[in-house]
């Protein structure tokens, strides 16, 4: 069985995406990932998952941009 890498372009800006999926796909490798999330907490209190000194705030704050991943995926898919 042979080991399969793919990579992610969740931390880049849109502007990227295709550029990083060409190379990527050229490189060889299997697969491409971005990150899905429909919904943020507004707190994290209470949380096993916050950090000491996080305040409670999510770690990705309200006025980040989200992208239909799936909409993203299927386009790069058609540039491969």
């Amino acid at each position: 069985m042979a080991i399969k890498i793919g990579t992610s372009v969740g931390m880049l800006h849109p502007r990227y995406f295709t550029e990083v999926a060409l190379a990527a796909d050229r490189l060889g490798y299997e697969s491409l990932w971005m990150p899905e999330h429909l919904v943020f907490p507004e707190s994290m209190a209470g949380s096993p998952f916050a950090a000491e000194s996080d305040d409670a705030h999510p770690p990705v704050p309200p006025e980040t941009p989200l992208y239909d991943v799936f909409a993203y995926l299927s386009y790069l898919a058609g540039q491969t």
